[in-house]
């Protein structure tokens, strides 16, 4: 599967579940949502997932991120991300 599919799924798999989210009493989903993105920074170079932790969590979106070091998030997503 392609990087470019994968990252594609990723996201707009999380934005259905916002939509949801927001539509559902409190803005938030019923039942959580647990997204697991193992390999991320290889498979899923999402540019605006680090400002979307905090976000999702409080809509019940938990976005659980795996990287092979810390190194490579930086490179992808920088120091401050």
């Amino acid at each position: 599967m392609s990087t470019g599919l994968v990252g594609a799924l990723t996201v707009a798999v999380a934005e259905a579940a916002e939509e949801l989210a927001t539509r559902s009493p409190g803005g938030r989903l019923r039942n959580p949502l647990l997204g697991v993105l193992d390999e991320a920074a290889n498979v899923c170079r999402w540019r605006e997932l680090p400002n979307l932790y905090s976000h999702y969590r409080s809509r019940g979106i938990v976005l659980m991120t795996i990287l092979q070091s810390w190194s490579q998030g930086l490179e992808v997503w920088g120091e401050h991300a």
